[in-house]
């Protein structure tokens, strides 16, 4: 395929040019939007109609996770000796309902010799069996000796399941596995499927009893509960499905595993504050007039400033809060921008611990500015309304740290969980002058005794 601009050409399969519209902007956003195609030969013009094996075309079997179809054709026998023979493909004997006898069939001399083989394929068996020849599948006659009489490659459409668009399956609320099963023969199968059990993958049921009727489909949803994830990534999570009457295969599929958090987000200005009735006398504030706010707050409060009393007992956001939906991120910058030097971006959470257990948290938080010593924020952490954690608001103490004990910049203190819920805070402090977006934080919550990431904790603040 080529595009209208730069003469950038781009090689796309025929059987996927009906899909270039609808992923083109994957294929290339920044051009012009024309494209043409052209046609390359990179197979025989023709088939060989001369060839003693012959095979018809496979059905398309894009979308389906399980098919089930009859491998056919016709052999002829140009010799003047009957023969036994056997189709020999690139699959296991688990691929056909009927056994490997099935493949196995006379051809009288001077005769063609029509076959109809059962088959039933997971697109990981089609996918293992065509992935390095171009989608082409290898057949071969030969004789109980083991010597071919012909060999044939035919184009097998069926996706890999790697490839394909995987469900989301978010931590916060999980999500469905969808396998999808069609029947192309004349016959009815009985089968069960189970989904195999998978590292840090928990499945609310695990086995499904399917009839597949002749020239139908059907589906098999599993659901996967909310839950911790230990990395977010494409997991291919293993089935196993088992035929009556015939053999088991087993097959992948893909599931995309996000890991999710769920906050309560805000900004608290450095901003002179209102003076309300009845306040206590405070005193100058940033050299101006002097002001009366509520000192209690801030000389009894642990939590920062802007974070109402009981926030973490509230079912709702309060005022000037909302809820923000992060990844292994702490969606700070949701806050908006921070105008003045000491403006903050607050970020509150909860999550259940099954356990009182000790641990720390990695922290991961922006440096200097890049050509300028000068650090842009102030990272505090509370846990459990209690500060664990504090970043270098000097540089020249970010430098000493760094060369001393750079583990003190990204690790917290050794705190205690309580079993069931606890409370995490984060604020981010500007310390510039000017205004800034505050940058990606990350915090893991680690063993304390053995550094692994504890994955079975939720940050979810409106579960």
């Amino acid at each position: 395929m080529w595009h209208g601009a730069n003469n950038v050409g781009i090689w796309v399969d025929p059987f996927e040019l009906d899909r270039v519209n609808a992923v083109w902007e994957v294929i290339d956003a920044g051009r012009t939007g024309r494209f043409g195609a052209r046609a390359v030969r990179t197979a025989p013009s023709r088939e060989d109609l001369t060839s003693p094996l012959w095979v018809d075309r496979l059905p398309k079997l894009f979308g389906y996770d399980v098919a089930f179809f009859y491998l056919t054709g016709h052999f002829k026998n140009t010799g003047n000796r009957t023969l036994k023979v056997e189709l020999v493909t690139p699959f296991p004997d688990t691929c056909f309902p009927d056994g490997a006898a099935s493949r196995v069939f006379t051809a009288p001399p001077l005769a063609v010799t029509p076959f109809r083989i059962a088959m039933m394929l997971t697109s990981r068996n089609a996918a293992d069996a065509v992935c390095e020849k171009g989608g082409m599948l290898n057949l071969r006659i030969q004789d109980p000796e083991g010597k071919v009489q012909v060999e044939r490659t035919v184009r097998m459409l069926i996706n890999d399941p790697r490839d394909v668009t995987s469900p989301v399956i978010g931590s916060l609320d999980g999500g469905n596995l969808t396998l999808r099963l069609t029947n192309t023969t004349d016959r009815s199968f009985s089968m069960g499927l189970m989904m195999l059990p998978s590292v840090d993958v928990k499945l609310s049921e695990h086995e499904r009893s399917i009839e597949l009727n002749p020239g139908a489909g059907a589906q098999a949803v599993f659901h996967i509960p909310r839950q911790g994830f230990a990395r977010q990534e494409v997991r291919m999570l293993p089935y196993r499905l088992t035929v009556t009457g015939a053999g088991a295969l087993d097959g992948e599929v893909a599931a995309a595993l996000r890991m999710q958090s769920d906050w309560w987000v805000s900004c608290h200005t450095n901003a002179r504050p209102e003076i309300a009735e009845g306040s206590v006398y405070a005193g100058d504030l940033n050299g101006g007039p002097t002001a009366r706010f509520d000192v209690t707050s801030i000389t009894e409060s642990p939590l920062p400033l802007g974070v109402p009393n009981g926030l973490f007992r509230m079912t709702t956001p309060p005022n000037g809060w909302f809820p923000v939906i992060g990844g292994t991120n702490v969606p700070l910058h949701a806050a908006g921008e921070l105008p003045t030097h000491g403006s903050s971006a607050l970020a509150a959470t909860r999550f259940e611990s099954p356990d009182d257990a000790s641990v720390s948290l990695n922290v991961k938080y922006p440096g200097p500015l890049e050509g300028s010593k000068k650090l842009p924020f102030v990272l505090q952490i509370w846990l459990n309304e209690q500060p664990v954690f504090q970043s270098p608001s000097d540089t020249q103490d970010y430098e000493q740290l760094s060369r001393l004990n750079p583990r003190a910049l990204v690790t917290s203190k050794t705190v205690r969980l309580r079993s069931g819920i606890n409370t995490l805070m984060v604020s981010c402090k500007s310390n510039l002058d000017s205004p800034v977006v505050p940058r990606r934080v990350f915090i893991r919550i680690l063993d304390a005794q053995t550094s692994a990431l504890r994955h079975d904790l939720i940050l979810d603040m409106s579960h």
